[in-house]
C-alpha cells in the first residue's frame, strides 16, 4: 500500500470523527439548554402561582382585620382570583409527567374550594358577620391555601424528577 494514501485516509477519518463528535456535542448542548430553559420556566410559573396564592391569602386575612378597608381588599382578591386560575391552568399545561399531573390535581381542587370559600367569606363580611368570615378564612381558607401550595411544590418536584 501507498503510505501517502494511508496518511490521507487517516486524516480524512480524523476529520470525520471530529466533525461527527462536534455535531453530537452541539446537539447535546442544545438539548441541555432546552431542558434548563423549560425547567426555569416551570419554576417561574410555580413561583408566580405561589406568590399569587399568598396574595389571596393575605387579602382574605385583611377582610376581617380591624382598620382595613374591606371593600379594597375584596376587590383586590377578586382581581387575583382570575390570575390564580390562569396561572394554575398554565402550570398544569406545562406538566408533562403523569405523576406531576396527578400531584397537581389536589391543588386545583383546593383552589376551586378557596374560590368558593372566598365568595362565602365576602357574603359574611358584607352581612356584618366578620367573626364567621374570620373563622372560615383562618381555618378552611388556610387549609386550602396550604394544600394548594404543598401540592404545587409536590407537582413541581415530580416534574423535575421526571
Amino acid at each position: 500500500m501507498n503510505p501517502r494514501l494511508i496518511r490521507v485516509a487517516i486524516v480524512v477519518t480524523g476529520i470525520l470523527v471530529v466533525s461527527i463528535a462536534s455535531f453530537v456535542l452541539n446537539d447535546l448542548n442544545t438539548q441541555i439548554n432546552t431542558q434548563h430553559s423549560s425547567t426555569d420556566n416551570l419554576r417561574e410559573q410555580a413561583s408566580g402561582l405561589s406568590a399569587t396564592i399568598a396574595g389571596v391569602r393575605a387579602g382574605q386575612f385583611a377582610y376581617v382585620a380591624r382598620g382595613q378597608n374591606e371593600g379594597f381588599w375584596m376587590s383586590h382578591v377578586a382581581g387575583l382570583m382570575p390570575a390564580v386560575e390562569k396561572q394554575a391552568a398554565g402550570f398544569a399545561a406545562s406538566l408533562t409527567s403523569a405523576a406531576a399531573q396527578s400531584a397537581f390535581e389536589p391543588a386545583t381542587a383546593a383552589l376551586e374550594n378557596l374560590k368558593a370559600l372566598d365568595t362565602r367569606a365576602r357574603e359574611f363580611v358584607q352581612g356584618g358577620s366578620s367573626l364567621l368570615a374570620g373563622d372560615m378564612i383562618f381555618s378552611d381558607g388556610l387549609e386550602q391555601t396550604t394544600t394548594a401550595s404543598t401540592q404545587l411544590t409536590a407537582a413541581l418536584n415530580e416534574e423535575l424528577r421526571a
